[in-house]
């Protein structure tokens, strides 16, 4: 294990895993920069970087639009909407049964006993090959876990908006 450094070779791409990871001087290792866990490299593999910033931190890199992508064009020209833009454009989208959870809890009110009782969620959820679980303090763990995603990831988004030189008024 030794010094990790930014690879500003590929972190100019905005889909690009070393956007989240520090690369190790050997090429062997990566080190997350959300949680400092240190993965392996393999061969100049990024799969266990992409998986672990799938399942660990909710961040899918394949998403057709993440909330570090912005279109070609727009990097170069300055905004001139005079709109402020809400904090959920900056987060990551994603399909996953537990930001799925998460928005019906926080959005639509529905309670943590609702989705391990309701046979009828149960069977929607089934159908998109998800296993919805079956006690309401797993619901409640999910949901929490989800808002400290979100919570990190607001925080990581505000750092890298301020890093280049963004204001907020």
């Amino acid at each position: 294990m030794g010094d990790f450094v930014e690879n500003t070779k590929k972190a100019k791409d905005k889909t690009s895993v070393w956007l989240h990871f520090l690369k190790s001087k050997t090429n062997s290792e990566a080190k997350c920069k959300h949680c400092n866990k240190i993965l392996l490299t393999s061969g100049g593999s990024t799969s266990a970087l992409r998986n672990h910033l799938k399942n660990k931190h909710l961040i899918s890199l394949d998403s057709a639009k993440t909330a570090h992508q912005q279109p070609e064009n727009e990097e170069a020209t300055p905004s001139t909407s005079k709109k402020p833009k809400k904090i959920t454009e900056y987060l990551t989208t994603s399909d996953s049964m537990e930001l799925t959870i998460s928005r019906m809890v926080t959005l639509d009110g529905i309670a943590f006993r609702v989705f391990a009782n309701s046979a009828d969620l149960r069977r929607l959820f089934k159908k998109s090959n998800y296993a919805l679980p079956a006690s309401a303090n797993t619901i409640k763990n999910i949901v929490m876990k989800c808002s400290q995603n979100v919570k990190e990831e607001v925080k990581f988004v505000i750092a890298s908006l301020k890093k280049s030189g963004k204001n907020f008024l």
